[in-house]
């Protein structure tokens, strides 16, 4: 104990002494350089020195300008494991024995670029492998340029240096999907899923090639893993996004079909039914547009755009009754609009003889718009014909008192005359 602390005690001593120090019976040097993949020395890198034979032990210290470090231990003959890291570099560890009573001298390797690797989509991919990180940077780059031949050599060649690089096989995932081979796209993905039960890409690689493959239970299945991991809404806005970018391409169906996708994953989107409301009324796909504005109000009352939509939708669809609660909700925003097009359909409804449809339009109308006279007028002449005259009294009266003026006042009061 006393020996060992007596050691640590002098390494910044012994560390300035060379390769020619004198050293204690049983000790040994590593003498190390760090370097990057093209030879240069890589200053202040971040050493850190643990022992598996020796579980208390740990040293760290940093690499000089010309990239060399120097250690000495108490014990030779021990495996020393070597963590090397440094910004901008991937981290590396080695294995090395020293030797009794002399200098060890090696020299590690960092290769540049990030210090984790990147995935396809952005995600960061850690290993304790050098060549595994390096193979992965490469396929991610290959996958970008959409180069799939070569970012399938390189992302099988990280998994053959890292079989635990789950990254890698989720990105090979993303290869298999990019290229139709589904199959093995959902079998890449298991692996990763197998490794990291949490990992988002692979799930969402798995729902993607369920979709493909018209597996509809597997792809529910599928999408009901990543709703346990809270993901549904951050998809449904990553699937929202794509269906932006295929409409600004003018792919009208295809930005359609992402919009619906979204709007199944997380129903709550209402930019999901609102993008799906304009679209399909714009590609003149009425019923769609009808049901999207229908949901964006269930979420948002007040959208007036949706509004709009609706009642021209069912305008087209020819549905007077659903015309006639779009209406409604409109005369929220519009009294003026709203109360003349309730009124037209209460003509609609009064000239086919449904003079119940044709009262309650013309009632609407009026609450819409209440200085709406004439549908005062029909709404009492629609009262007349199912027998209420208590009713057509009543609007008759209200007619003639405010449009006295109007060509049918007479006549409206001599109803009043005779239903009195």
């Amino acid at each position: 104990m006393t020996r060992t602390w007596r050691v640590f005690a002098l390494l910044p001593l012994l560390a300035l002494l060379g390769a020619g120090a004198v050293l204690a019976s049983g000790e040994g040097r590593m003498l190390g350089t760090v370097v990057d993949e093209d030879g240069n020395p890589i200053k202040g890198a971040q050493v850190t020195v643990t022992s598996p034979d020796l579980p208390p032990f740990k040293e760290e210290t940093k690499t000089k300008k010309n990239g060399v470090f120097s250690m000495v231990f108490s014990k030779a003959y021990l495996r020393y494991v070597y963590h090397i890291e440094a910004e901008s570099y991937a981290p590396t560890e080695e294995e090395v024995k020293t030797d009794l009573g002399g200098t060890t001298r090696h020299t590690f390797t960092l290769y540049k670029g990030v210090s984790s690797g990147v995935t396809a989509t952005g995600e960061k991919a850690a290993s304790t492998s050098n060549k595994a990180i390096f193979a992965f940077n490469a396929g991610a780059e290959a996958f970008q340029a959409k180069d799939y031949d070569g970012a399938k050599e390189k992302f099988l060649s990280a998994i053959e240096a890292d079989s635990q690089l789950y990254q890698a096989h989720s990105a090979l995932a993303d290869v298999y999907l990019a290229t139709g081979d589904y199959q093995s796209a959902i079998e890449s993905a298991a692996r990763a899923i197998a490794q990291q039960p949490s990992y988002l890409p692979a799930h969402r690689v798995q729902y993607e090639a369920y979709k493909k493959l018209g597996d509809k239970d597997k792809a529910d299945e599928a999408q009901a893993a990543i709703a346990a991991l809270g993901q549904n809404s951050e998809e449904a806005k990553r699937i929202f996004n794509e269906g932006v970018e295929l409409n600004k391409a003018d792919n009208k169906e295809g930005a359609l079909a992402k919009f619906q996708e979204a709007a199944t994953m997380d129903p709550s989107l209402p930019d999901a039914y609102n993008a799906i409301a304009t679209l399909a009324f714009n590609l003149e796909r009425w019923q769609e547009a009808a049901e999207a504005s229908e949901k964006l109000l269930a979420l948002q009352p007040d959208n007036e755009k949706a509004m709009r939509i609706r009642y021209d939708a069912y305008v087209n669809l020819k549905d007077q009754d659903k015309v006639g609660e779009a209406l409604v909700d409109l005369a929220s925003v519009d009294p003026t609009f709203a109360g003349n097009n309730l009124y037209n359909l209460g003509i609609g409804y009064f000239n086919d003889s449904k003079y119940d449809k044709a009262i309650d339009a013309f009632t609407k109308a009026l609450a819409a718009d209440p200085s709406h006279a004439k549908a005062h007028y029909y709404l009492g002449l629609s009262a007349v014909n199912t027998g209420n005259n208590t009713l057509a009294k009543e609007h008759l009266q209200k007619f003639v008192e405010m449009a006295p003026a109007d060509p049918d006042a007479a006549a409206a009061k001599e109803m009043v005359k005779y239903l009195s």
